[in-house]
């Protein structure tokens, strides 16, 4: 037998490494393990004011192995939402990092704004298809109906306040809560001017009450009516 030359040597020594790097980068049991593909279900939004899930796959999740026979997601961004719909007004239910992979369920049919439906350790949710790269094929994806729900209005309160029964200055305060925190907009005057909110009061209990609108900045990412709940 012929001894080989010094090129495919070096070629086959190549070969190894990329190997043993995809090795290490790679899940060991490398089988596309879901559960319930396409059926559509979400998790659930995670609560105000809380730190969100940041999940990454976990066994008996896995990568692919053959990428021409299944397909996987990496996140592109830092930070990207997980939401419960294909829109940016869904409620988020986690916040994926850079360089997470995903793994695809379904997608929403759109080719100029694809959105993937996917799971990733134990979440369900949608990403925006331009903060993530495709790996492998995708074609027999099925298209998923979005199921989720709109984000709330809430309003971001900077500094501590006072709750109050009815929305007049003149009315004692309730309770008072901590600031630099948002807070769930359930209703509002006629004119506006006054919010009603449900709060976590300073005693630890969920109060709902009112509060001057200029105490606060309006969030609406849903575009959700408020409903006016005071005349």
């Amino acid at each position: 037998m012929s001894r080989p030359s010094r090129s495919t040597v070096s070629v086959l020594l190549l070969l190894a490494v990329v190997a043993g790097v995809f090795a290490w980068a790679l899940p060991a049991a490398a089988e596309f393990t879901i559960y319930e593909p396409g059926d559509g279900r979400v998790s659930p939004p995670f609560p105000l004011n809380s730190n969100p899930p940041r999940p990454v796959l976990t066994p008996p999740e896995a990568i692919p192995q053959f990428l021409n026979r299944e397909a996987y997601l990496i996140v592109n961004t830092d930070n990207l939402n997980v939401r419960q719909g294909d829109a940016p007004e869904f409620a988020a239910v986690a916040v994926v990092d850079g360089g997470t992979a995903l793994l695809p369920l379904g997608w929403n049919g759109d080719p100029d704004d694809a959105w993937w439906y996917v799971q990733v350790g134990g979440v369900r949710g949608w990403v925006r298809g331009t903060f993530v790269i495709l790996r492998g094929n995708a074609t027999s994806l099925p298209v998923i109906d979005p199921r989720g729900t709109i984000a709330i209005p809430r309003l971001y309160v900077g500094w501590d306040n006072f709750l109050r029964s009815e929305p007049f200055y003149n009315v004692p305060a309730s309770c008072a809560f901590e600031g630099n925190l948002e807070h769930e907009i359930i209703g509002r005057t006629v004119d506006t001017q006054w919010y009603e909110l449900r709060v976590v009061c300073d005693d630890g209990v969920i109060r709902e009450g009112w509060l001057p609108a200029d105490n606060g900045i309006f969030r609406n990412p849903g575009s959700v009516e408020v409903p006016v709940t005071w005349y």
